[in-house]
């Protein structure tokens, strides 16, 4: 059904902002404006945020403009990274701007509480400092990190709570929504396994969740929160090849580039902040979440910006 794909149309986006990036010009231009929304939407969730933390404590998460904390923590997750890459390499007020936006993002995305994002968010981190040699940044970066966690009792919890079952009275209520997951995602290991080649089709998955529900599901859900059990219950295997593919594809194009531009250094950490964060998320079900995701694809594909220099190398 074409109405029931139409999210998938976001990918035309990443053509869209490839051609017209091919101008450094232009590829600045979109770097300015990005900048700028991703400021203002941080402000505006941060301020909004502020205000209810203060009357319900620290059980409440950033959810800011949108539908939930998850969608909030995915785009200052991508943000995030982006202003990481841009603050470490470029020069001038657009590194400025990237240290600015950087930190507003940073700040919004610990008050999602969101661990997929946070861990999306050092995975990605992590991709610009093995793509680009910046060995400084991940001391650094560690530093920063163990700071916030140990000074924060909120962060320190919701940190802790990914590697260690949460205690009685978990104020985010992490049990619930992880064995969830893990419920959910075997639900969909058995849909695939009935319909392995071309899946159950593009649609709302509510309905067949529902009826193949296991004894250990804790909520309802639309989809599988996972964007590869998703594409392999929705499309099966011939939908998670060429996805796989696709995806793959990406990287391998970012990576040729990354020493040429440092706009394809960037998507590299953009795109493994959204392999991981999907792996516990449906990305594709949030438009805003695809769109960031294709707009960072696009600009590192463009051939234009600035070519990486290694700064922890010595001449």
């Amino acid at each position: 059904s074409l109405v029931r794909v139409h999210r998938l149309y976001l990918v035309l986006v990443l053509f869209l902002v490839a051609e017209h990036a091919a101008s450094e010009v232009s590829a600045r231009r979109f770097m300015w404006a990005y900048r700028v929304g991703a400021s203002a939407g941080a402000v505006y969730n941060l301020d909004h945020w502020y205000l209810k933390y203060q009357a319900l404590g620290p059980a409440e998460r950033l959810q800011g403009l949108f539908s939930t904390a998850m969608t909030s923590g995915n785009l200052h997750a991508t943000s995030f990274v982006g202003a990481v890459a841009v603050a470490l390499g470029l020069t001038g007020w657009l590194r400025v701007a990237g240290v600015g936006t950087g930190i507003l993002s940073g700040v919004g995305l610990a008050a999602t509480f969101t661990r997929s994002s946070w861990l999306g968010a050092a995975a990605g981190v992590a991709a610009l400092v093995v793509s680009g040699r910046r060995w400084r940044m991940l001391v650094l970066g560690g530093v920063a990190i163990a700071l916030l966690v140990a000074l924060v009792p909120p962060v320190r919890q919701r940190a802790v709570s990914i590697v260690i079952p949460p205690s009685e009275g978990d104020v985010f209520a992490s049990g619930f929504t992880s064995s969830g997951r893990i419920s959910l995602w075997l639900t969909g290991l058995e849909l695939f396994a009935e319909r392995p080649i071309t899946g159950w089709g593009l649609a709302d998955h509510s309905r067949l969740i529902r009826e193949h529900r296991r004894a250990d599901a804790t909520f309802e859900a639309g989809h599988f929160h996972s964007n590869l059990v998703q594409v392999a219950v929705a499309t099966g295997s011939v939908g998670l090849v060429a996805y796989v593919l696709f995806q793959g594809s990406l990287l391998v194009l970012l990576w040729r580039r990354r020493r040429q531009s440092v706009w394809a250094w960037a998507a590299i950490g953009v795109w493994f902040n959204f392999q991981i964060a999907g792996l516990f998320d449906w990305s594709f079900g949030d438009a805003e979440v695809t769109y960031q995701f294709f707009w960072w694809m696009g600009l590192g594909l463009s051939g234009a910006g600035p070519g990486l220099v290694d700064r922890d190398q010595r001449s």
